[in-house]
């Protein structure tokens, strides 16, 4: 008899920390330094450039997902997929499922992975993507003479955001 796979439940520490890396700020560093008031300006100078980097990238980003949702197409199919997904869910948490219900559920399933590669594609369509989003971050740092690692950096958090408009509970992007 094959053994049934489960996932290793977590405890209330790694709980806790997982918690505790969602809150978190990303990247910060404090250092004790000596440093003079021009290093002090040119710090604060590029931070300044990175957070207007990153608040074009947030438009842009923000403008095509709004775009995006716009459509009829892709809210019906964001409909769709709760479905889907809920129904799949139902029908896998069955303890001992007839025939037609393992049926069911694969069918389930194929309806499920075409609805999310139609939302894949739209997104695609309309520049919400990771991809699309660190090109363009690509070219925005040369207009803001911004380091690359900054920039990706900053790319990355807004991408994040942006994920969890998409794929989340997130309401909206924030400059």
């Amino acid at each position: 008899m094959e053994k049934k796979r489960t996932r290793k439940k977590p405890t209330e520490y790694e709980k806790a920390l997982r918690e505790y890396h969602r809150s978190s700020p990303r990247h910060v560093l404090v250092l004790e330094a000596d440093l003079t008031e021009d290093e002090k300006r040119r710090i604060f100078h590029d931070a300044d450039l990175i957070r207007q980097c990153g608040n074009t990238l947030v438009g842009i980003m923000k403008r095509n997902y709004e775009q995006l949702i716009r459509t009829k197409r892709y809210r019906r199919l964001k409909v769709l997929y709760g479905k889907l997904s809920r129904a799949v869910k139902k029908l896998k948490d069955l303890e001992s499922p007839t025939k037609d219900q393992e049926k069911l559920l694969k069918q389930k399933r194929t309806e499920l992975k075409s609805c999310a590669a139609s939302m894949n594609e739209m997104q695609e369509h309309y520049h919400v993507t990771w991809e699309f989003c660190r090109k363009q971050m690509e070219s925005i740092k040369t207009d803001y003479n911004v380091s690359s690692v900054f920039a990706l950096t900053r790319a990355e958090d807004i991408w994040q955001s942006v994920e969890k408009i998409l794929y989340s509970d997130g309401q909206t992007l924030h400059f």
